[in-house]
């Protein structure tokens, strides 16, 4: 039969370390805008990525069905290829969400500037930039083309 102990006595040697304390709570409650800045920039310029592989990919099958159809196409019969997957409403949606994440982060930027919290914001304005870039690339693209 085992010794009757104290539950006390039991887990006082034994101390289990906490993940989370209230000073950490606290902590987070007064850098809210800054961390919501930081993991919104980084939402956003995933999406944007994402958004720019699927316009990768359909570049790509654009790209293999020209090909295809180079000449001597008068000597030979084609196969008439399947329909391909478009992947214009999921782009648009993650190119939309990163728009709109973007938004969030700058707002929540110029909110954590008004509140004096403490953070290393030039990192969340760094990846806005970032973000903006990449907008930018796509926006003189498509405006370049249209002034020629």
């Amino acid at each position: 039969m085992a010794p009757s102990v104290p539950l006390s006595r039991r887990t006082s040697s034994a101390r289990v370390p906490e993940l989370w304390s209230l000073g950490d709570i606290q902590v987070m409650k007064k850098r809210a805008f800054f961390l919501s800045s930081l993991l919104s920039a980084l939402a956003a310029l995933v999406a944007q990525i994402a958004g720019f592989y699927f316009i990768l990919v359909a570049i790509g099958e654009a790209a293999g069905r020209a090909a295809v159809m180079l000449p001597p196409f008068i000597f030979f019969q084609h196969a008439q290829h399947a329909p391909t997957e478009s992947h214009s409403g999921i782009t648009s949606l993650l190119l939309l969400s990163g728009l709109v994440l973007a938004v969030l982060s700058l707002a929540s930027v110029i909110v954590s500037f008004r509140r004096g919290e403490r953070g290393w914001r030039f990192i969340s304005i760094i990846l806005l930039t970032l973000y903006a870039g990449t907008w930018g690339i796509l926006l003189y693209d498509r405006f370049a083309s249209h002034a020629a």
